[in-house]
């Protein structure tokens, strides 16, 4: 069902021409995907491939087909560059993996997962948290400082990222 209304659910995600499509499962929580999602799809590997997608959805999917591939894509025609490009988003463990894969070489990965114990250790520096919060919160910060020229949009250093990220943090923890 499409009926966002109804939970748990399975989506089925896809176009019909292709023919390639992905199954969702929505309305579980990440520690139920992980225990009894995961394990049923252990036999099937080779096809399929189980990763959370946020706090209550679980994404089924061809192994290898993750976010990275958008990454490769835009880095490959030229439409983004490293150093003037940033990856952010609420799962890096899950279903935003693949985002992670261009951290420490050029295109930094913020998290704003709700969850620290969800973030690789390698990405604590550039982890802001509280998803639509912390978004606004880091992208407040780097609109700032390219107005103050402390930072260029075409430089973004994982140095650089980490110290927005921080005062992003910062300010979350500390509303004005």
């Amino acid at each position: 069902t499409n009926d966002p209304d109804m939970t748990p659910r399975i989506e089925l995600r896809g176009n019909e021409e292709t023919g390639i499509f992905g199954l969702v499962v929505a309305g579980v929580p990440t520690e139920y995907g992980d225990k009894y999602i995961s394990s049923h799809l252990e036999p099937f590997r080779k096809e399929v491939d189980g990763v959370p997608t946020g706090r209550l959805c679980y994404d089924i999917v061809v192994p290898g087909l993750n976010k990275h591939l958008v990454l490769k894509y835009l880095l490959r025609c030229g439409l983004i560059a490293r150093g003037a490009a940033i990856s952010i988003a609420d799962s890096p463990g899950g279903n935003d993996v693949g985002l992670t894969d261009q951290h420490e070489n050029g295109i930094p990965f913020i998290s704003v997962c709700g969850n620290m114990d969800s973030v690789p250790l390698r990405l604590h520096d550039c982890h802001v948290g509280m998803n639509h919060t912390g978004s606004g919160a880091f992208f407040k910060h780097l609109i700032q400082a390219d107005e103050e020229r402390s930072v260029s949009l075409n430089a973004l250093t994982l140095h650089k990222v980490a110290r927005l990220s921080a005062r992003a943090r910062k300010d979350i923890e500390q509303p004005k």
